[in-house]
């Protein structure tokens, strides 16, 4: 089962074996992306899931955590063991920066 985790507080729970997965369409990524994420947008998650390693942490993120929520609980049906959905995702980030 996944946990969320506010987005503000990332680096608690990212490190060098996470899987830090940025679900936003490609066009969003103009609006920028945190350092270290993977972008594997939400419409292409499930021809994707080959590319992730089910037994290491996932970390996912979007424009307000909505969407990666939905992937969360998607990886949540594939197996996978820990996986966190970042609570109010990249809004969430600029407005703490």
């Amino acid at each position: 089962m996944h946990s969320d985790h506010p987005a503000q507080d990332l680096e608690s729970v990212v490190d060098e074996n996470t899987q830090f997965i940025d679900v936003r369409p490609a066009v969003m990524l103009a609006d920028g992306a945190v350092e270290g994420t993977t972008s594997i947008p939400m419409d292409d998650l499930g021809d994707n899931l080959d590319q992730l390693d089910r037994d290491r942490r996932v970390v996912l993120i979007c424009r307000s955590g909505k969407t990666s929520k939905k992937a969360a609980k998607f990886l949540d049906a594939n197996a996978f063991v820990d996986v966190i959905n970042l609570e109010g995702g990249m809004l969430a980030l600029d407005k703490a920066n």
